[in-house]
C-alpha cells in the first residue's frame, strides 16, 4: 500500500504543471517545495534528536549567499553552486553545532538564536574586506580543526592537525607576501551588504523549438522540476537515514542521553552529525531559493524566518516526510489566504466543517473528552462566524495568522500529520504503524559473538583500587576495592544508599570517581566517558528502566548492536548494498537476541507498551547486543514475577557460561546468594564484608547492617 501511495504521489508531483497553469499558483508550490526540503532537514533536528535549533534560517542563508557570491565573484552558476552550497552550508553547521551542543534546552536555542544574528550581521557589514597574505592560516585552521573533531578525533589532537596545517600555510602566506608578485587585495566587497545579490535562473533544456511555451513560463516549469527532483532526493536520503543505526541513534539519544552514551552511541557526536546534515539540506534549499527568487538579500535569513520554519515542523508533524511538507504549504500559502477575503471565508468554512467531522469521530473514540472536542469545534466554527462578518482582513491578519498557529500547536500536540494518523489507525492500522514492522528469522548460534576478553578465566578481569566518590561532603564511595574475576558472576549487595548504583555509574563512565583508579583488562578507565567504556567491552543496564521508549523492542536491540556497523554515512544514504547487508544482518541478530530473553513475539511493540518485567529483560537484551565482556545488572528482578525470576536466573547462567563476566546488584537475596561466585557488600559507601554467598550470610556485620538484626538474633 505504501509503495502505492508513493507512486501516486510522484505521479501527482510529475503532473501538477500540466494541472495549474497559473503564473501564480506554480511558484507558490515551487517555494513550498524549497521550504520542504529544508523544514525535513530540521526535523532531524528538532524531531529526533529532539533538540530547537533557531539559526536554521541563517543556515538557509549561507546556502543562499554560497550561490550568489560564486556567481557575483567568480560567474559560476547553478551546478557549481549546487554542491558547493550543500558542503560550505554543512561546515557552518558543524561551526554551529560543536560549541552549541555542549548546552541543552533552552541555552541551545539561545546559542543558535546568536549564531542566526551573528551571520545577518556579517552579511549586512562584509562589504569592505581588508584582506592580506596570511589569510590562509585561518581558514585552514578552521577547516582542518572543524573535520578533526567530525571525524571523532580528540580535541587536542584536532588541535595539533589543525596547528600543523596552520605553520604550512603561514610559510605559503609569507612567501607570498615577500615575493614580487602578490595577487592579493586589500579590499573586497564580500555579500554586497543590505543591497543584495541579483541572479539569473538558468535555463537548464530550451525546448521552445519543440513546444510553444513562452521563456517565463518555461523557466517556471523547468525551475518547478528541478526542485522536485531535488526535494524525492531529499526524502529518500532521509528515509534511509532514518531507516538506519543514524535513525536509531537520533531517537535514542533523545529517549534517553545516558543509555545511548552507555550503548557506545556518542550522544554528542551525533547530534553533531544531526546538525550537519540539516545544514546541509538547509544549503540545498538556499542554493535553489537564491536562483528561483534570483535576489538575495539579508532580511530574507532572519529571526523571523527561523521561527516559521520551526512551526512548519510543529504544525505539520514532526517524524514523518508529509507533515514538514504540509507545514511548508502552511507557512506559505497562509499569509496569501490572509491577503484575501473570500479565499480567507472559504478556508475558514472548509476547517470548520474538518473540525465538526473530527470532533465527532474523537468524541465516539474517547467522550471522556468532551468539554475539550466541544472548545475545539466552537473555535473553528466562531472563525468561520466571523470571517463571514469581516470587513477588512488586512486589519485583522497578523491577529488571526498567531492565534491560528497558536491553535493548531495547542490542539493539535502532534501536528496535523499526528491527528491524521491517529484518525486513520483505527481505519487501517497497517497504513498508519508508526514503525516499520521488521522481520527476521532468529538463531540461537547468532546471539553470541566471537569476541572474548584476553584475561585468562578465573583471572582479575576488573579492579577498582580506592575507589571515592564525593559529592560535596557526602562520600558516596569511600576508598572501596572490588576485584572482579573473569567468567563468574559477583553480587554486589547492600541496603538502599549503600552506593551500588554508585559503583555502577562510575565503572561505567557516567561519574568521575573524586579518587581511585579502576582497571579493566589491565588498562586504566578512569576519566574516559561512557562511548569508550561501552566500546572497550561493559555493558549495563540500570535501577530506573532506561529503554528507548519510542523504539520498537527490536530497534532497541539493534541500538545496542550500532557498533557492529562498518558502512559508512554515505554508504547508508545512498543505499548501497554493504548497507543493506549489515542491516539484514544485525536485524536476524537482533531478533535471535530478543528470542533469547523471551521478547521475539513482541519484536515489533514499542518499548513503551511493555509490562515493567518486560522492560527489564528488553533491557539485558540490549546490553547482549554490545557483546560486552562485563556486564552490569542493576536489579533486573525488580518487578518480574515468581516464574519470571526462575527464567532470569537461567538467563544470567547462561549468559555466564558463554564466557560473560557479570557483576549483579539485587533486592532479591535468593537470587543474588543462589547463582553468585563472590558477593560484596556495601553500607554507607564502604565495603563490609566480601566472600562467598555463604561466608557473606554468615557474616556479624552484614546481618546487622543489611538484614537488621545481629549475629545471635540471627
Amino acid at each position: 500500500m505504501k509503495v502505492a501511495l508513493n507512486s501516486l504521489g510522484l505521479i501527482a508531483l510529475a503532473a501538477l504543471p500540466f494541472v495549474i497553469t497559473s503564473s501564480y499558483y506554480l511558484p507558490l508550490i515551487t517555494t513550498i517545495i524549497i521550504y520542504s526540503i529544508l523544514v525535513l532537514g530540521l526535523d532531524i533536528v528538532f524531531g529526533y534528536t529532539g533538540e530547537v535549533s533557531i539559526g536554521h534560517a541563517a543556515l538557509f542563508g549561507v546556502g543562499a549567499y554560497t550561490a550568489g557570491m560564486m556567481w557575483m565573484h567568480f560567474g559560476l552558476g547553478f551546478w557549481w553552486a549546487l554542491p558547493a552550497a550543500v558542503v560550505i552550508t554543512a561546515l557552518f553547521g558543524a561551526l554551529l553545532a560543536l560549541p552549541a551542543l555542549s548546552v541543552t534546552g533552552p541555552y541551545l536555542a539561545m546559542v543558535t538564536l546568536a549564531f542566526g544574528t551573528i551571520v545577518i550581521t556579517l552579511i549586512n557589514e562584509m562589504t569592505e574586506i581588508s584582506i592580506g597574505a596570511w589569510w590562509p592560516t585561518g581558514l585552514a585552521v578552521l577547516v582542518t580543526g572543524i573535520a578533526a573533531i567530525a571525524l571523532g578525533m580528540k580535541t587536542t589532537r584536532a588541535i595539533q592537525i589543525a596547528g600543523t596545517f596552520a605553520v604550512a600555510t603561514v610559510m605559503a602566506g609569507m612567501v607570498w607576501a615577500i615575493g614580487p608578485a602578490k595577487p592579493l587585495f586589500t579590499h573586497f566587497n564580500l555579500t554586497n551588504g543590505p543591497l543584495g545579490i541579483e541572479l539569473k535562473t538558468p535555463i537548464f533544456i530550451d525546448v521552445r523549438d519543440w513546444i510553444d511555451i513562452s521563456l517565463k513560463r518555461m523557466k517556471e516549469v523547468e525551475y518547478y522540476y528541478i526542485s522536485a527532483i531535488a526535494l524525492v532526493f531529499t526524502v529518500m536520503i532521509i528515509n534511509r537515514l532514518i531507516a538506519s543505526r543514524y535513525g536509531r541513534a537520533f531517537e535514542a539519544l533523545r529517549d534517553s542521553p545516558i543509555a545511548s552514551d552507555c550503548m557506545g552511541v556518542s550522544v554528542y557526536r551525533h547530534k553533531v552529525l544531526a546538525f550537519v546534515v540539516s545544514a546541509g539540506f538547509a544549503g540545498l534549499a538556499g542554493v535553489l531559493y537564491a536562483y528561483f527568487r534570483q535576489y538575495i538579500a539579508p532580511e530574507a535569513f532572519g529571526f523571523s524566518q527561523s521561527i516559521e520554519f520551526l512551526l512548519a515542523v510543529a504544525m505539520g508533524g514532526r517524524k514523518s516526510r508529509l507533515g514538514p511538507i504540509i507545514g511548508s504549504a502552511i507557512i506559505v500559502f497562509l499569509p496569501n489566504v490572509l491577503s484575501d477575503l473570500q479565499l480567507f471565508r472559504f478556508t475558514a468554512g472548509a476547517i470548520a466543517a474538518i473540525a465538526i467531522i473530527a470532533g465527532a469521530v474523537a468524541y465516539r473514540r474517547d467522550n471522556t473528552q468532551g468539554a475539550s472536542i466541544l472548545t475545539m469545534v466552537v473555535l473553528c466554527v466562531a472563525l468561520f462566524v466571523f470571517s463571514l462578518f469581516l470587513e477588512r482582513i488586512v486589519d485583522w491578519k497578523l491577529t488571526i495568522y498567531g492565534l491560528m498557529i497558536l491553535f493548531v500547536v495547542y490542539y493539535l500536540p502532534d501536528g496535523i500529520m499526528g491527528f491524521v494518523k491517529q484518525v486513520l489507525s483505527s481505519v487501517a492500522p497497517s497504513l498508519m504503524a508508526k514503525h516499520e514492522t521488521i522481520t527476521a528469522e532468529a538463531d540461537q548460534s547468532k546471539v553470541w559473538s566471537a569476541i572474548a576478553s584476553d584475561v585468562p578465566i578465573g583471572a582479575t578481569l576488573l579492579d577498582g583500587r580506592q575507589v571515592l566518590m564525593q559529592f560535596g561532603g557526602l562520600k558516596a564511595l569511600n576508598l572501596v576495592d572490588l576485584d572482579i574475576k573473569r567468567g563468574t558472576i559477583h553480587g554486589l549487595i547492600g541496603p538502599n544508599g549503600s552506593g551500588k548504583s554508585t559503583m555502577m555509574n562510575c565503572l561505567t563512565g557516567i561519574y568521575v570517581p573524586t579518587a581511585g583508579e579502576v582497571m579493566f583488562e589491565g588498562k586504566s578507565i578512569t576519566g574516559k566517558n561512557s562511548p569508550e567504556i561501552a566500546d572497550a567491552g561493559i555493558a549495563r543496564t540500570f535501577q530506573n528502566v532506561q529503554l528507548f521508549v519510542e523504539l520498537t523492542c527490536i530497534e532497541n536491540v539493534m541500538v545496542g548492536l550500532h557498533h557492529s556497523y562498518t558502512s559508512g554515512f554515505f554508504t547508508t544514504a545512498f543505499g548501497l548494498p554493504k548497507a543493506r547487508q549489515e542491516e539484514r544482518a544485525a536485524r536476524e541478530r537482533a531478533m535471535s537476541i530478543l528470542q533469547f530473553v523471551g521478547l521475539d513475539k513482541l519484536a515489533n511493540e514499542e518499548a513503551k507498551n511493555l509490562p515493567y518485567g518486560k522492560m527489564r529483560l528488553l533491557e539485558i537484551g540490549r546490553a547482549l547486543a554490545l557483546d560486552p565482556k562485563l556486564l552490569l545488572l542493576d536489579e533486573p528482578a525488580a518487578g518480574l514475577t515468581a516464574p519470571d525470576i526462575k527464567e532470569l536466573i537461567e538467563i544470567i547462567r547462561k549468559i555466564k557460561a558463554h564466557g560473560i563476566t557479570v557483576i549483579l546488584i539485587e533486592h532479591h537475596m535468593d537470587v543474588v546468594m543462589s547463582i553468585s561466585d563472590t558477593v560484596t557488600v556495601l553500607d554507607f559507601g564502604q565495603k563490609i564484608a566480601e566472600g562467598k554467598p555463604a561466608e557473606v550470610q554468615a557474616n556479624p556485620r552484614v546481618i546487622e547492617a543489611y538484614l537488621g538484626g545481629s549475629a545471635t538474633a540471627h
